[in-house]
């Protein structure tokens, strides 16, 4: 056959039918491909994530004993001791075994996943009571640099997506609002084709053991110490030069915040477990803080919105010692804000009876 002739064969055999025929076999040997191994693989949250990893295995230690846990970002990992809270609590028909559940670089579809996994590891404690606290002021979604990262990837169902959605104020802007949804979908993407999972499964990283160490060390159970020095020099010049003038931000509830608690409810296996959302300090609540509602209600349960992030009812709080930043508390910090958590909370069920053996 003459070079000629081959040349008007291959021009006639490969048509832009075969083309798109190849294309759409292409993409439907993927997604079946991706199916099967969803199908396969164990649930993605199971799968090693650096900071997420270990704080499965403190609430696999504990599942037997936690009653409550504290959900959130860096400022719950690092701001709230369960020891002062569980102390504030105990005597009381509130009493209970908490953990510390935050997670440095958390995010709200984070502490979603995590209270989930909480909430199916709960089992009757009639003589405790059972609470979810989600840090009602963590961001919607990880930050950029997480968007590969198997924290995002293992996480980002459609469920997510929901959530991030309807996450959005209207102050937030429309420009704003379109790339936090485009965030979560791109994120879901990958969760769906299963990216890194299969590796992650064959080549299992290790937990980190001294974080693990520095969570659990003397009853922290979850509380992660910073480093850093507390109540620097820098420190101490901020808080001396801040704007004190204290201005009340009022700030709405979206309706994700809502459901959020009705996913909790439905999906909660046990009675009495009440969720209640709480508002994390930073530095700069001297100059302004956020003002939330002092309740929500979903599904005909009412609970509080307690919020910490008030320096003219809490001034102790805020002085140079109790932060090593102007976002993150010091250990002492955050063993008085486990405590002043605890002492609001009783305050509201005292004037708010409710059923409170967990379980019962």
């Amino acid at each position: 056959m003459s070079e000629t002739t081959l040349k008007v064969c291959t021009a006639d055999t490969v048509t832009p039918k075969i083309i798109l025929r190849a294309v759409i076999f292409f993409f439907a040997a993927f997604v079946l491909c991706a199916g099967l191994l969803h199908i396969i693989l164990p649930p993605a949250i199971g799968l090693y994530a650096a900071f997420r990893s270990e704080k499965l295995i403190l609430l696999n230690q504990f599942k037997d004993r936690a009653t409550t846990a504290v959900f959130g970002s860096s400022h719950v990992h690092n701001g709230f001791d369960p020891r002062t809270f569980d102390q504030a609590l105990a005597g009381t028909p509130l009493s209970t075994t908490s953990l510390n559940l935050g997670i440095e670089g958390g995010s709200q579809s984070e502490q979603r996943a995590m209270a989930l996994q909480f909430v199916s590891h709960l089992k009757p404690h009639p003589d405790q009571a059972c609470f979810v606290l989600l840090e009602l002021n963590a961001g919607a979604n990880f930050t950029d640099d997480h968007l590969v990262h198997p924290r995002a990837i293992n996480i980002y169902d459609w469920r997510t997506v929901r959530l991030i959605s309807r996450l959005s104020p209207p102050s937030l802007g429309r420009g704003r609002a379109v790339g936090r949804l485009l965030y979560a979908l791109a994120a879901s993407g990958l969760y769906y084709t299963n990216v890194g999972m299969l590796s992650n499964l064959i080549f299992h990283p290790q937990p980190d053991q001294d974080m693990l160490a520095d969570e659990t060390n003397d009853d922290r159970r979850g509380l992660l110490t910073p480093h850093q020095e507390a109540g620097s020099a820098s420190l101490v010049h901020l808080f001396a030069t801040i704007d004190r003038s204290m201005k009340p931000s009022p700030e709405p509830l979206l309706p994700g915040n809502y459901d959020l608690f009705a996913e909790l409810q439905h999906d909660s296996p046990m009675h009495n477990v009440h969720f209640v959302y709480w508002v994390s300090p930073r530095a700069d609540n001297l100059d302004h803080y956020p003002v939330y509602p002092a309740e929500i209600t979903v599904s005909g349960v009412t609970t509080p919105i307690l919020s910490i992030a008030r320096p003219d009812l809490y001034p102790a709080l805020y002085q140079p010692q109790n932060w090593v930043d102007d976002s993150h508390l010091s250990a002492p910090g955050a063993a008085l804000l486990g405590n002043l958590l605890g002492s609001q909370l009783l305050d509201w069920y005292k004037t708010h009876p409710q059923p409170m053996a967990c379980g019962g």
